[in-house]
């Protein structure tokens, strides 16, 4: 935890730093707010810090609004207190394939430098642990998918010492391998990063767009098992799953039997599945692996070869649109769009039909709550299937209306294309107006009109004279949808404040980074 470090007594010797680190606005996680405070009264040049070398590793997702804001900041604090970097900041795109390769290729540059740093020498027992697992990993390539899985579940050496006795060590294995694969229990996963789940179930799917619309967007009511509760504001996690056909057809492709098990040695180039675990080819196939990115090679491959090659079916997190205080803690509702090109796990969700199954999880949203004070103002702003979270707020506010709780303005500015095709939730809105729980309500169509499009951050514009008297009432903002529309967004409010707090753009800058400090500006990420 980086806010130990605050509490420890100075450092007068050489030491070292590692930082690795993830937030997806600027501010730092909670178990770094107090070391950024720590960093930020510390005068340059003192001996703690003089005497630090130090690494920066970032993890982020380019839809985020602050992308890897707070490893920079610490990278280049830690330079201007006099700390010495062993190595460039290293970071990773969780939203892009290949990302852990990325990981592999830094930690290779970084690695030679701590050894040097720590006069760590190479021995030979190490040299001939690293051939080992070489060759270990090297006869599970290049060989038919049957054998390959065989020696890797024999336990034995995979690559024989003595050319003589390969022929007998092979049958060996073989007969251990399928005496002991008979007794052993694969690991059944859900998905490829370790991440616990639950079962749920398919309770109604609706389209929400117009029969000609260009888009579709879908509403799924999805039934929780006990102890799944959650709050308006949460993501629900879903781990996808490949087709069934698809699967059977690339398991023949791979000469692997559907139900065969195998392990993947520490060694092997692989980062899909885990190590050194029992799997089954169908778990991994259906779970752990995408086969929908064509991108593997068309040649006579084993199943080690392809997992070389083959990138992990990672989970994705959909704003839980529902709120528990209205449809029940044990339903939750998503609202998923489907455009082209669209990610494997939307089509997978458009796909499902009522009563089927899916794997899920609850992922705990603490920056993207409702307020406490709801005798403030709120200000929504979404576009598209960024309206999700905001209809869960809604429905909470509704909620905490009909238990006679006094609430406080609130503006909803939504973007869609058009009001005839994709307006979706048209009716709720109107709901929510008609019962007081919304009071302005500006929408921007950037289909409606040939030769216009206008967009919801030309709307705050518009409306800048609302929008400056909720804030300057401490108004709390809301922000969901695509990063291009959370930028835009962002500068219409700068533009508003400046404009109408008679602010100059710097000032406005400012005071709106405050609202982000104080949480009182919060945008969300996954419509």
């Amino acid at each position: 935890m980086l806010n130990d470090l605050t509490d420890s007594p100075p450092r007068i010797e050489p030491w070292l730093l590692v930082v690795m680190t993830s937030t997806y606005t600027s501010n730092p996680p909670s178990n770094a707010a107090a070391f950024k405070s720590w960093l930020e009264r510390t005068a340059p040049g003192s001996t703690t810090w003089q005497n630090c070398r130090y690494l920066v590793w970032g993890t982020g997702n380019t839809q985020w609004n602050a992308f890897l804001a707070f490893p920079r900041y610490v990278h280049g604090k830690l330079s201007e207190l006099g700390a010495t970097p062993l190595a460039e900041m290293g970071y990773g795109d969780v939203g892009s394939p290949g990302w852990e390769r990325l990981h592999a290729d830094w930690q290779s540059r970084v690695w030679p430098v701590l050894r040097d740093l720590s006069g760590a020498r190479p021995t030979k027992a190490a040299a001939a642990r690293a051939a080992a697992g070489a060759a270990a990993a090297g006869a599970l390539t290049g060989t038919d998918s049957h054998t390959a899985m065989q020696r890797s579940l024999s336990g034995e050496d995979v690559a024989p010492r003595h050319a003589s006795r390969a022929t007998s060590i092979t049958s060996i294995m073989r007969a251990m391998s399928f005496g002991r694969s008979r007794m052993l229990a694969p690991a059944i996963l859900t998905n490829p990063v370790g991440i616990d789940t639950f079962e749920a179930r398919v309770l109604e799917c609706r389209e929400l767009q117009a029969a000609d619309s260009p888009k579709r967007t879908r509403h799924l009511a999805i039934s929780l098992p006990p102890g799944a509760a959650y709050r308006a504001g949460d993501h629900l996690g879903v781990c996808p799953r490949n087709d069934e056909d698809r699967v059977e057809r690339l398991a023949r492709h791979l000469g692997a039997a559907p139900d065969g098990l195998f392990m993947v040695p520490k060694t092997a180039d692989v980062h899909a599945v885990p190590k050194d675990v029992v799997l089954q080819v169908r778990n991994v196939l259906t779970n752990l692996v995408d086969i929908t990115s064509g991108s593997f090679p068309s040649g006579t491959l084993n199943v080690f070869d392809f997992l070389q090659v083959a990138q992990p079916l990672r989970p994705r997190y959909y704003s839980v649109s529902s709120s528990p205080l209205i449809h029940g803690d044990k339903v939750a509702h998503v609202t998923v769009g489907l455009e082209t090109p669209s990610g494997m796990c939307s089509h997978y969700l458009h796909g499902l039909r009522e009563g089927d199954r899916l794997n899920v999880f609850v992922d705990e949203s603490a920056g993207f709550r409702l307020q406490q004070d709801v005798t403030q103002p709120m200000i929504f702003v979404s576009a598209g299937t960024g309206f999700a979270p905001m209809r869960a707020f809604l429905w909470e506010r509704l909620a905490m209306r009909r238990a006679g709780v006094r609430l406080a303005e609130a503006a909803l500015f939504n973007g869609i294309r058009s009001s005839g095709l994709d307006y979706i939730y048209r009716d709720e809105i109107e709901r929510f107006t008609a019962d007081g729980v919304l009071d302005h309500v500006h929408v921007a169509t950037s289909r409606e009109r040939p030769g216009r499009r206008d967009y919801v951050q030309d709307r705050i514009r518009e409306q800048g004279a609302l929008v400056w008297r909720l804030l300057t009432a401490g108004a709390y903002v809301y922000v969901c949808g695509a990063q291009p529309m959370r930028d835009a967004v962002r500068v219409a409010f700068a533009e508003v404040i400046a404009a109408h707090g008679s602010l100059s753009a710097e000032e406005a800058e400012a005071h709106l980074r405050e609202l982000e400090t104080t949480t009182r500006y919060r945008p969300d990420l996954w419509g």
